[in-house]
């Protein structure tokens, strides 16, 4: 049975048994804030202008995801889920907001941690998917998927992971039509099919999305979390990062160039 409240401030909500499906366009970003479950915000405009903004926003009782779209440049902060895993990423490849230090690009998965504070810079035209997650339906899908839960995950409480940009693009087409669907055809919360998809694949594509982050090589892993956390862009270009192979390799190069300096050295003395 569907429950709909009416149309009030910009806002629509939709009820099929323990989901919620909440849809707005708004005029005063107070509005938003106070529609976003499981985000605590708190927004700053930095242009002159008109502020629209919308949201649509699907719940169930382990999992959410959310669509952001801003029409202005904000700074924006304030604190994620204090009880839910979240996870954030862009909605189409254009480099458009700034967290964590660095660029939240379309190849990249942001990690907020559990009631953690954020801060971020976001262009006029930016949208932005969220996901967030009961850490006990997300060691599930670990495993059914037979793996450990990532370390990535674990580890790093907030910032940026470079993951297969295959894998986050599948999570980011699936969780797009989900939200299409239901901003199409609100009546569409409580199909079975719709909520498989949200309470069964979603988890899978984010767990995997997460893993693929954890096969990239450690020091690789490394350096992107220690260049999120810095205010300046890090000379990653300038920086190679060689295999145990190759450094074994310049190492005995090194050493057959400072033999050669020897020998010219030593045949120039007599």
């Amino acid at each position: 049975m569907r429950d709909r409240e009416p149309k009030k401030f910009g806002l629509a909500i939709e009820r099929a048994g323990n989901q919620e499906l909440v849809t707005g366009q708004f005029r005063d970003l107070e509005e938003l804030s106070a529609a976003a479950t499981a985000w605590d915000f708190d927004f700053v405009q930095l242009d002159a202008g008109p502020a629209p903004a919308a949201l649509t926003q699907v719940s169930a009782p382990e999992i959410m995801i959310q669509r952001f779209r801003f029409g202005r440049t904000y700074l924006q902060r304030g604190a994620s889920s204090p009880t839910m895993r979240t996870f954030g990423f862009v909605e189409s490849d254009s480099h458009n907001a700034r967290m964590f230090g660095g660029d939240l690009t379309a190849s990249k998965l942001a990690l907020f941690r559990t009631g953690g504070e954020f801060e971020a810079v976001t262009q006029p035209g930016f949208t932005s998917l969220g996901i967030s997650i009961d850490p006990a339906r997300l060691d599930e899908a670990f495993a059914a998927l037979e793996m450990p839960c990532s370390s990535s995950c674990r580890a790093v409480g907030c910032g940026l992971l470079r993951v297969d940009p295959k894998v986050l693009q599948r999570m980011r087409r699936r969780a797009t039509q989900i939200l299409d669907t239901l901003e199409a055809d609100p009546s569409a919360l409580g199909r079975s099919e719709l909520l498989e998809e949200l309470n069964f694949h979603l988890p899978i594509d984010l767990a995997l999305a997460i893993q693929s982050a954890d096969s990239a090589p450690p020091r690789v892993r490394l350096l992107e979390f220690a260049t999120s956390r810095v205010d300046v862009p890090f000379p990653s270009s300038k920086i190679t990062l060689m295999s145990p192979s190759q450094s074994a390799n310049s190492a005995k190069r090194s050493e057959l160039v400072g033999q050669r300096s020897c020998m010219r050295s030593a045949s120039t003395s007599a």
